[in-house]
C-alpha cells in the first residue's frame, strides 16, 4: 500500500491528532476522521499556520489562554474558536516530540497495560494511538482544554449579547 505525502495541510474540524515523526520524506502524521495524511511540515509549522488562519498568531493564542485561564505551561490552543477547533499538547509545545490532540475527537484515554507511563488514546472513529505520556497527564490536559473552551465560549457569548444590546432602539 502506497502512502500519499502532502507538502502542506490545513488543520480543520476533521483533524483528530497531529503526531511528529522522524522520517526522510515527511515530518508529521495527521489523523482525520476518515483519512491519514503524511505531511512534509512539522507539527509546529502546521499549528502556527492554523492559528494565523484562525485569526491570531500561535504566540497570541498562548498569551490569550494565559490571560484568560491562568494556564501557562502545556497550554491548550484555541486554533479557531469560531469553528470550535481546540487542541492540547502532550508535552511542551517547544519539544519536537510534542503531539497535538483535538479533544472533540477523543473517545477515551486509558493507561497502556503493556507499558508503564504510556497511554492509549481512542479516537471517536475507533482508531487507537499509543503515546509516551501518562494517562493522568493527558486527562489533565483534557480538563484544561475543556476549561479553555468554556472561557472562550463564554467570552464569545458575552460579546454577542453586548452587540445585541447595541441594536435595541
Amino acid at each position: 500500500m502506497s502512502i500519499k505525502i502532502l507538502n502542506d495541510y490545513q488543520i480543520n474540524q476533521n483533524t483528530m491528532a497531529i503526531l511528529p515523526v522522524t522520517h526522510i520524506d515527511y515530518y508529521t502524521i495527521i489523523f482525520e476522521t476518515n483519512a491519514l495524511f503524511y505531511v512534509k511540515k512539522t507539527t509546529r509549522e502546521l499549528m502556527r499556520s492554523a492559528c494565523v488562519r484562525g485569526g491570531a498568531s500561535f504566540e497570541g493564542r498562548q498569551i490569550a489562554v494565559t490571560s484568560k485561564t491562568g494556564i501557562n505551561r502545556k497550554m491548550p490552543i484555541p486554533i479557531n474558536p469560531d469553528l470550535g477547533i481546540y487542541a492540547f499538547p502532550t508535552l511542551s509545545a517547544k519539544s519536537f516530540h510534542c503531539c497535538w490532540l483535538f479533544p472533540a475527537h477523543i473517545q477515551s484515554i486509558e493507561a497502556n497495560p503493556d507499558k508503564e507511563k504510556q497511554s492509549i488514546v481512542t479516537l471517536k472513529n475507533k482508531h487507537k494511538i499509543v503515546l509516551d505520556t501518562d494517562k493522568t497527564i493527558l486527562r489533565q490536559q483534557m480538563y484544561r482544554t475543556s476549561y479553555c473552551i468554556l472561557v472562550f465560549s463564554q467570552e464569545w457569548m458575552d460579546s454577542s449579547n453586548n452587540n445585541d444590546d447595541d441594536n435595541v432602539i
